[in-house]
Order: C-alpha cells, then structure tokens, then sequence
C-alpha cells in the first residue's frame, strides 16, 4: 500500500492503549484493511497529551476527532491520509438481563445508542 512511504518519513506520537504500537490499521472504502508499520519515539497514556505534542510539532498521531476536532476547523492541525478509514472499534454495553432492565440502565443504553452511531454526533457538522 502507497502509505508506508508516507508514514515512515514522519516522528510518530502513539497512545498507549491502542491495538498496536507497531501497525497502523487502514482502509480505503470497499477495500480491504491494509496494515502500515510505524515506530514512535513517543508513547503517552492520555490522548490529550498526544494532542498537545503533536500540536508542538513532535510528529504525527492518530487522534479522535472528539479530541482534536477544534484544532482541525480552525487550522491549528491538518488531517492526513483523509481518503483512509480507520478500523472501528466496538463499544459494549453488558448486563445482566434485559427482561428486568433498570429505568436507569435502558436510558444510558438508549442515550449512548443514539449519540454513538457510524457518524458521532461531534463529527455531524464537521468541515474537515
């Protein structure tokens, strides 16, 4: 895949917790997911410190747009690698049985359901 050129020229800024320090994940709309090796300098544990170090130029990251969102619509950051997709990640809601589901747990599932979707609600009126 034509990425690995494009990466490997850049300081990488990696959070943590993702799947994989070593390999970025991608896909390109009705392609298969392509995976991209990467080696970073820089490990942090709190996205907005990934945020910040990137925005000090310390190299690049990939970073949720809940997070960085604000600095992509007024400039402060550039996306790259838009026509690529990252691989989604599941989010889970467990308990014990919905039969009996607490008026509390069903609004919390309905809530996040809602706001939680293929578009987030912070990325719906997005310029970027």
């Amino acid at each position: 895949m034509s990425l690995v050129p494009h990466i490997g020229k850049h300081r990488i800024v990696s959070y943590q917790y993702q799947d994989s320090l070593l390999e970025w994940q991608f896909r390109k709309p009705g392609e298969p997911p392509a995976s991209v090796a990467v080696s970073g300098a820089i490990q942090m544990n709190n996205s907005m410190a990934v945020r910040n170090a990137v925005l000090a130029g310390a190299g690049i990251a990939r970073v949720p747009t809940f997070v960085v969102g604000s600095d992509l619509q007024e400039g402060r950051l550039t996306c790259l690698l838009s026509q690529y997709e990252t691989l989604e990640i599941s989010i889970y809601a467990v308990f014990p049985q919905r039969r009996h589901l607490s008026p509390k747990v069903r609004a919390f599932v309905e809530f996040m359901a809602g706001h939680i979707s293929d578009q987030p609600y912070w990325d719906r009126d997005a310029t970027f």
